[in-house]
């Protein structure tokens, strides 16, 4: 992170702004800096943002480095103080599929923060976006829930509430390190078609 930059509800925030830009100059963009590569994934955030967002997020830059801090992170949101998300990252050396994984992780993100609702993997509107996600996506209904302190047997513990018809949450870790972690994969194939016509 920078000086400026702290984290907030799992999300990077710095103090800067940032213009809008069309799905051309992203696309544009992509390409110049990463090649096929970088095309693809503009690509593949215009179709999710389309068919699981209604074409509701802003265009913003995506990256992709080669290097990230202390290798602790393999994707990252960052925005500003007003609730604009300036840009997406995905670690390079991760493969197609997992670029793609991680890619539609940090769109959830992108879509909390600019919607002005909490964006903590911990939090009601994270759970409820991925659970609606793995049902759209995926055909398959989860629980995910927040953990929240309670006390157990006279002893502070973190719980997470189970479903309505008493379905147990996702743990902590699964709901964080969604969709990896309930072993699925975005079926690629279905997101990427040649939709030329749109650029």
């Amino acid at each position: 992170m920078t000086p400026s930059a702290q984290m907030i509800d799992d999300v990077e925030v710095i103090d800067a702004d940032r213009e809008q830009i069309t799905l051309a100059e992203l696309r544009q963009m992509m390409r110049w800096g990463f090649g096929d590569e970088g095309a693809e994934l503009a690509d593949l955030w215009a179709s999710l943002n389309d068919r699981l967002w209604d074409g509701q997020l802003d265009p913003v830059p995506l990256w992709l480095p080669r290097c990230t801090t202390y290798g602790a992170w393999i994707g990252l949101c960052t925005s500003n103080t007003k609730g604009q998300v300036l840009h997406l990252q995905v670690k390079y050396q991760l493969g197609r599929q997992a670029r793609a994984d991680v890619l539609l992780h940090e769109m959830v993100h992108q879509c909390l923060v600019q919607t002005g609702q909490k964006s903590n993997h911990n939090a009601w509107p994270w759970c409820e976006e991925i659970r609606r996600l793995t049902s759209d996506i995926w055909g398959i209904d989860i629980w995910a829930s927040p953990a929240v302190p309670r006390k157990v047997d006279g002893r502070s513990k973190r719980v997470q509430r189970p479903g309505p018809d008493g379905q147990q949450s996702i743990t902590r870790r699964q709901i964080a390190t969604w969709p990896s972690s309930i072993g699925r994969r975005l079926p690629l194939d279905e997101y990427l078609t040649n939709e030329v016509g749109r650029w």
